[in-house]
């Protein structure tokens, strides 16, 4: 397949994205999937995550993807975010508050249509900017919608596509950290491929994700850490950090559990495409040197998009040495017994 800039992957991109093709062509894919895998098929087990009254489910659905149940107990509220397919599993005898979407791609909004049918008066929440396929309501930057004691606040983070939007659940009202539903952006470990942005975009949308609180909690969109953090430490195999997270993903998905969620603060210390301006990942990628001067007139925007295309360079590689490379992480983890006695959590 063409790199994301090529004319050949543009057009099929664009007729996937917003034609009634791709509405067919995600259709037969869940048919397929269904087909071989069945319907009771997950990616990982389902997991309740308690905090007082509130609750949140990651629902595994498809091959990797999440939908997200979020329910307050006391008032009997519940939203759901990015119904990618709506499976026998996500229908229940009371109807959804709302139905939060974070973006128009196909494996986050294909069940939108049935869930109208099912739930008429159901509203659907979409970006301003982006066309969400069967929507019924468009929301800007900054918007706070509320239902209940359910609170979310939209962040416009374009790159992924061009209207991607974010849903940051306030947790004060549950004495809990805030909870940010990242979609296609940002996941454990990594983020979504540019298709609608350049990588200075990309690279600016992520960074706005960096004012929020560090013990922020991140819901992503797809089950990806295994693979994300293998690239993170063999980019620098001196952090510590990507080390330990790792050997927990492991463990993890060995036991057939998903690695969701991470907190912010985490991510600021493994995530590479969190930390494209960190001078000790711009020197493992050769971008800096140590007589690099500070006072030298650079545009860090523009060095942080050199280094978000270095790391997706190497994610790319598929030489037998970055192969070996990983392999050899992971050896190198599973003999390293200090290491495996962080794997609890």
């Amino acid at each position: 397949m063409g790199s994301c800039g090529s004319c050949v992957f543009q057009a099929g991109y664009k007729i996937y994205a917003d034609t009634r093709v791709g509405r067919c062509f995600h259709t037969c894919y869940i048919n397929r999937y269904i087909k071989n895998a069945g319907e009771n098929a997950f990616h990982s087990k389902m997991t309740l995550f308690r905090y007082n009254s509130l609750r949140i489910i990651p629902v595994p659905t498809l091959s990797s993807n999440y939908t997200y149940l979020v329910i307050d107990l006391d008032n009997r509220n519940f939203v759901m975010i990015d119904v990618g397919h709506m499976s026998k599993h996500l229908i229940f005898s009371v109807q959804p508050d709302a139905i939060l979407c974070t973006h128009k791609h196909w494996d986050h909004c294909h069940g939108n249509r049935e869930l109208r049918r099912i739930y008429p008066d159901v509203p659907i929440y979409g970006g301003e900017k982006e066309h969400v396929p069967d929507a019924t309501v468009k929301v800007a930057d900054g918007e706070v919608i509320k239902f209940g004691r359910l609170s979310f606040t939209a962040v416009w983070t374009p790159g992924h596509t061009k209207g991607h939007m974010c849903f940051l659940l306030d947790g004060s009202e549950f004495n809990c950290p805030p909870n940010l539903f990242t979609g296609d952006h940002l996941m454990l470990g990594a983020c979504g491929a540019n298709f609608e942005g350049n990588v200075k975009v990309m690279t600016q949308s992520l960074n706005k994700l960096l004012k929020f609180p560090d013990r922020t909690l991140i819901w992503p969109g797809h089950e990806v850490g295994l693979g994300a953090l293998l690239l993170a430490a063999s980019l620098e195999e001196d952090n510590l950090a990507v080390r330990k997270k790792l050997v927990w993903v492991i463990l993890r998905r060995i036991h057939g559990y998903g690695t969701c969620p991470s907190t912010l603060g985490e991510e600021r210390l493994f995530n590479p495409f969190l930390r494209t301006k960190d001078e000790s990942l711009l020197k493992h990628l050769g971008l800096l040197t140590d007589s690099w001067d500070e006072e030298k007139e650079v545009d860090r925007d523009d060095m942080a998009a050199a280094c978000f295309s270095e790391i997706l360079r190497r994610f790319r590689d598929k030489s037998q040495e970055a192969k070996a490379k990983k392999a050899r992480i992971i050896d190198d983890l599973y003999k390293d017994k200090q290491l495996a006695s962080f794997s609890g959590r």
